[in-house]
């Protein structure tokens, strides 16, 4: 992690590679009625991914639990997410998340997960939650990191079962889904 504060801005920054392909991170970050069960720092995640849309999310920063609206201010599908708190203070202290992803290799992806607190508080939220929001960034970059990983393996894990047991079924798999999570190893699966 990296983190870069002043007077009015904080940032920090929390990248991992991911073995699993980009599209398949994507959708695990998207599907927010999940988080409770693929995201211990914000169990809980609510509303609408789209520009302009609102998500609560709740937000575990060490004991203390938070609850936040977030306005969505960017959505590029499959490429980036942005959004930034709404609350009473956000002319003293305006926190905005962004995440970006890129494939690396053939079904690899790094993540990057930026943080932003801009305003005449920011630095006082860097004294506060410098090592929460630290710590909250690699965790949520971990959990996305374990869910899409294991995601990829039972699928490989899968395909590998009907490959042996039935060829001819894999034939009809022709689903998109199946292509960007199976393993270039499995070469006698053929997914187009």
């Amino acid at each position: 992690p990296s983190l870069v504060g002043s007077l009015r801005r904080l940032e920090a920054e929390h990248s991992v590679t991911i073995e699993a392909p980009p599209e398949a991170v994507w959708e695990i970050l998207i599907d927010l009625p999940s988080y409770a069960v693929r995201n211990s720092y914000s169990p809980s995640a609510v509303g609408s991914i789209r520009e302009g849309g609102v998500v609560t999310i709740e937000a575990q920063l060490g004991e203390e639990i938070r609850v936040d609206d977030n306005r969505v201010t960017r959505f590029e599908p499959e490429c980036a997410l942005c959004w930034h708190a709404m609350n009473l203070f956000e002319h003293l202290a305006r926190g905005t998340r962004r995440r970006f992803r890129e494939r690396v290799g053939m079904n690899s992806t790094l993540f990057r997960l930026h943080e932003i607190m801009e305003g005449p508080l920011a630095w006082l939220i860097e004294k506060i939650y410098r090592p929460r929001i630290e710590a909250g960034l690699a965790q949520m970059n971990g959990d996305l990191k374990r869910a899409a990983e294991a995601l990829r393996h039972d699928l490989v894990t899968a395909l590998s079962s009907i490959d042996s047991m039935n060829p001819a079924l894999v034939q009809l798999l022709h689903v998109p889904v199946l292509h960007w999570l199976a393993s270039p190893g499995l070469a006698t699966i053929s997914l187009r």
